[in-house]
């Protein structure tokens, strides 16, 4: 013959009658610890050797060049017609021009 036990009952809620004047109160419960993130990451990799390049490129340009820089990103990125004095940089394909 087969004896099935009964299912557990749930969990009750944890309760605090310790606050107050004796009033139950539902307590939360604790979060778990989340699992440490691995930081080996490493010290040079292309892209930080592209990044420390372009901006030993970027230190030497005048303030007119920044500005002309700054002038063409923003006419590439919010669109717009180019200045003549950008005109030349905004000229310039983008990768995702590359990619159609």
């Amino acid at each position: 013959m087969l004896w099935l036990a009964p299912a557990p009952a749930p969990a009750p809620p944890a309760i605090d009658m310790a606050v107050g004047k004796g009033e139950p109160r539902l307590v939360m419960k604790h979060a778990r610890r989340a699992a440490q993130k691995k930081l080996d990451y490493p010290g040079e990799t292309p892209g930080s050797r592209l990044a420390a390049k372009a901006r030993k490129l970027a230190s030497k340009l005048t303030p007119e060049q920044r500005r002309e820089h700054v002038d063409a990103a923003m006419t590439m990125i919010y669109g717009g017609a180019p200045s003549p004095s950008t005109a030349r940089l905004a000229s310039v394909p983008s990768r995702r021009d590359e990619r159609r």
